[in-house]
């Protein structure tokens, strides 16, 4: 029976191999007669057996059957092991993880055991991602699986559930302390270097632990407890670990009713944009607008992107309000040509992990479409960081958006993350740097130095440069003075409202705007 033929591990192998391919797979006619059964199974004999006694026409025709069945099975379980392993580590996947949780639950309240379910997310994890690029990333989630593997049982279960998000179920423990100590070895093993690429690469790791049945008894209630506890690991500074307390299932009800709070705030009109005047350095004509989310929040005020920026990360909206962003720039724009005022650039600041993570081409066509109005003056600003994540696959990224109209500015640009070589490939539309190099400091020299290049790069390439955070007459004149082509900062113009700004459209729109 079946039961029988696994315990025939080695010879299985062996038999399927020297069976050969089936008859009609064969490549030609002559290597036939060494595919059929007598032929195969007596080389099996000989070799396996270490004998050369001839094979009956019964014995031929069991051995013919056998094989079939044989190769059945490796079929059964190669296809399972595809079904229930993740292809990238090895580790088991979400299906395989949930099964033998189910199981470890059962064998824990059965036994009188307590049974530990770790869930673990890799902190840095996506700045290796984005900056070395994902073969890198790949490479890294490997090393931390097979570093996982060695600090566990062979009874109990890593997996990888996705991204750089891992799971363990640990099964038979005595003591909740048990628990404790395996998290801080986990902590301490995955913060030990990784030799990537050549290069040596530190990260960390945040886990949230739960118990049955301390905790829980159901496998989702677990998961769910594990993940709280894992959400307030992440918040004490990540790099540690938390136990699940009951104290949690508050937290998680703030986190929740923060979470609505930001969707409702992209629907009710208390999120909005403002809008930052960018002008030409020689005319002080207005050249193009940055725009920037306002958050009107009912307790705590007006608040800045940058600071609700982390939360809507933790609660993984960055795609919504992504979206959001750009459909809001659309709409302000196409109310602005049905008052028929002239139209300028209007940028949007885009993060590393956004830009490189979302189809932003298909989102540009299907709202372009939805709101039926051109593209030709959507800009996006994305950080240099970027263009490490794999330079290639950006390069395209930014050659469809052009073809659509849309055109990318590099921010913070000076870190030396762009390899200078590439960038005359890829169709840049501006160049931005801070404007922290046109105050006076004992860095002037060097600072003055580094907008020299800059502006040359520029120059070379025919990519214009802005100046940001321009916030007294000194960096204007300085800035100016080096050349600059375009002024940003608090200097030139505050943040505008959407009705102050159709006043510099009506007044201060330059020629150079490129719409025009």
């Amino acid at each position: 029976g079946e039961d029988y033929l696994l315990l025939l591990r080695s010879e299985q192998v062996e038999t399927v191999r020297w069976a050969g391919r089936p008859q009609e797979q064969a490549g030609v006619a002559e290597e036939i007669a060494q595919l059929t059964p007598r032929a195969s199974f007596q080389a099996w004999t000989q070799t396996v057996k270490g004998t050369a006694e001839p094979w009956q026409e019964a014995q031929i025709e069991a051995a013919g059957n056998l094989r079939a069945l044989l190769i059945e099975l490796a079929d059964k379980q190669q296809l399972e092991e595809m079904a229930l392993h993740d292809p990238l580590t090895g580790l088991a996947n979400r299906a395989m993880f949930e099964k033998a949780l189910q199981e470890a639950i059962r064998q824990s309240i059965k036994d009188h055991t307590l049974t530990a379910v770790f869930m673990l997310d890799l902190d840095r994890f996506k700045q290796v991602n984005d900056t070395m690029s994902h073969a890198a990333g790949d490479a890294l989630l490997i090393e931390v699986a097979g570093r996982l593997k060695g600090l566990v049982r062979a009874r109990d279960t890593v997996a990888r559930l996705g991204g750089d998000e891992f799971s363990i179920v640990a099964c038979d423990i005595q003591q909740a302390e048990d628990a404790s100590r395996t998290a801080e070895r986990i902590i301490l093993e995955i913060h030990r270097p990784f030799q990537i690429q050549d290069r040596s690469v530190e990260i960390g790791v945040s886990i949230g632990v739960s118990l049955c049945p301390h905790h829980a008894t159901e496998h989702d209630e677990l998961l769910a407890d594990a993940d709280l506890a894992l959400y307030q690991a992440k918040n004490a500074g990540r790099n540690t670990f938390k136990a699940f307390t009951n104290e949690m299932l508050s937290n998680s009800d703030q986190r929740e009713s923060l979470r609505q709070g930001l969707i409702d705030a992209m629907h009710d009109g208390t999120l909005s944009l403002v809008y930052q005047p960018i002008l030409n350095s020689r005319t002080k004509m207005l050249h193009s607008f940055e725009s920037f989310a306002r958050w009107q929040h009912p307790l705590k005020g007006g608040l800045a992107a940058r600071d609700f920026l982390p939360l809507l990360e933790q609660c993984q909206l960055l795609p919504q309000f992504a979206e959001w962003g750009i459909r809001q720039v659309l709409q302000q724009g196409k109310l602005w040509m049905r008052k028929a005022l002239p139209l300028v650039p209007v940028s949007i600041n885009l993060a590393a992990r956004q830009f490189v993570g979302l189809d932003l081409v298909s989102l540009c066509s299907a709202l372009s479409r939805e709101l039926e109005v051109g593209l030709e003056w959507l800009r996006f600003d994305i950080d240099e960081t970027a263009f490490q994540a794999d330079f290639g696959r950006i390069a395209a990224k930014i050659a469809a958006l052009s073809r659509l109209g849309v055109l990318v500015n590099i921010d913070h640009f000076g870190q030396s993350l762009v390899p200078l070589n590439k960038l005359s490939d890829v169709k840049i539309n501006q160049l931005k740097i801070s404007g922290k190099y046109f105050e006076w400091s004992k860095d002037t020299t060097r600072n003055d130095s580094l907008v020299a290049i800059v502006h040359e790069i520029g120059r070379v390439l025919q990519i214009p440069v802005v100046a940001c955070q321009i916030e007294s007459e000194v960096m204007e004149t300085r800035a100016s003075a080096a050349g600059i082509e375009y002024l940003q900062g608090y200097h030139m113009s505050r943040e505008l409202t959407p009705d102050a700004a159709e006043e510099w459209l009506r007044n201060r729109v330059g020629s150079d705007t490129g719409l025009q």
